[in-house]
């Protein structure tokens, strides 16, 4: 089955796949029935696939399973799925879903289920059209007895107070998903929200483990947005109340610190460039020891460059590729580098690409046993090896 590749619903599916956020999300936001008569001890993720190739354009297949309570023995079962943009067309996708759900649960003797489609809304447009007549605009009550009908348990967030979604007391990567669902359009809201989407930094509850876990499917979210850009990366992590987690705790190659990082080069850069023009103004003996000093930062250029071919091999290896665009954005590569390194990490044999990138790019410059270590380290993560 190909794997959907849509951000929002990579976000969406790794939140809902974690049973806390699940049950969080039908005890904060769904009807009395289920948030108040489900018995949530019976809560759990249903790893059969339900749906098809053709379905899976359209649908996250997020499954959980439940019991009701006083004793009975019908199961519920929800469907979690998402739109991040209107389409008048969903309740057919729906149909089709439920039809496949309960073809399996038929087949597998499991008759007396209920299927329960939640439908997680934040596209621009007013969400309509929730029923097969409203979109067929069939008005005639006579007639809309012949269509199939069901409910969806729909949750907008445009339309959400965020109030309520800031005082969810459980499901703390649900909170921030959701926040994020409703700024994605709006950069400078996601700035002034930083603290309420990365609150569960603060939490005791949550190990370092899992914030971390919770911090990287963000940050991946937030990457490819590009909803933190190099002009507002200051203003971030000052309205980041956790920067002593981020400095110690975040990865290396995560978006945030990427971002971060090339500012802080993009001004010691200008500032380098200040300092030459003036040692040329104010003298030769000046002049000499910028020299000396231009010595140095490029023994440390080697370095930097490293770190760029690095991060490439990371970011290409995560993201199933990457553009030209995005890399160029965040390093100092050039587009003949790109180019030369696309053609490097064709090779078959780890040994192969490790040759091309030292003969390529560090043959001026002999690369120190740490540096080089880190290279080959890079290298063999990039062919699978851990």
């Amino acid at each position: 089955m190909s794997e959907n590749k849509n951000p929002h619903d990579k976000l969406f599916k790794y939140t809902l796949s974690i049973r806390s956020e699940a049950i969080a999300l039908v005890r904060h936001f769904m009807s009395d029935i289920f948030s108040e008569e489900i018995d949530f001890r019976t809560f759990k993720e249903e790893k059969t696939s339900y749906v098809t190739e053709e379905l899976a354009e359209y649908f996250s297949d997020v499954v959980w399973s439940c019991k009701m309570k006083e004793g009975q023995s019908l199961r519920i079962t929800f469907l979690f799925e998402h739109k991040s943009y209107f389409d008048k067309t969903v309740v057919l996708q729906l149909l089709r879903y439920l039809t496949e759900v309960y073809e399996k649960i038929f087949a597998e003797g499991d008759e007396k289920t209920v299927v329960v489609p939640v439908l997680v809304y934040h596209g621009r447009q007013k969400l309509q059209h929730r029923s097969l007549a409203d979109l067929l605009q069939i008005s005639d009550e006579r007639l809309r007895g012949y269509l199939p009908a069901f409910n969806i348990e729909t949750i907008d967030l445009r339309s959400e107070e965020e109030r309520k979604i800031e005082k969810l007391w459980a499901g703390h990567l649900l909170r921030s998903t959701f926040l994020l669902f409703q700024n994605t359009e709006n950069p400078g809201e996601v700035l002034d929200k930083v603290a309420e989407i990365f609150l569960f930094l603060h939490l005791k509850e949550l190990d370092k483990r899992r914030k971390r876990s919770y911090f990287t499917v963000l940050d991946n979210y937030i990457g490819s947005y590009h909803l933190i850009s190099k002009k507002n990366v200051d203003k971030y992590f000052n309205n980041m109340t956790e920067v002593e987690f981020f400095e110690q705790e975040m990865p290396e190659f995560s978006y945030l610190n990427m971002v971060r990082k090339k500012t802080k080069a993009e001004g010691r850069a200008e500032g380098r460039a200040e300092g030459r023009v003036e040692g040329r103004v104010e003298g030769k003996a000046e002049g000499r020891a910028e020299g000396r000093a231009e010595g140095r930062a490029e023994g440390r250029e080697t370095e930097g460059l490293l770190k760029d071919i690095i991060f490439f091999l990371h970011l290409y290896k995560k993201s199933d590729g990457i553009t030209d665009e995005e890399v160029l954005d965040f390093t100092e590569l050039s587009a003949a580098d790109l180019k030369t390194l696309r053609k490097i990490i064709t090779a078959k044999k780890e040994t192969d690409m490790l040759k091309g990138v030292q003969k390529s790019f560090f043959a001026k410059w002999q690369l120190t046993e740490e540096q080089e270590g880190k290279l080959r380290k890079a290298v063999g993560k990039f062919y699978g090896k851990k």
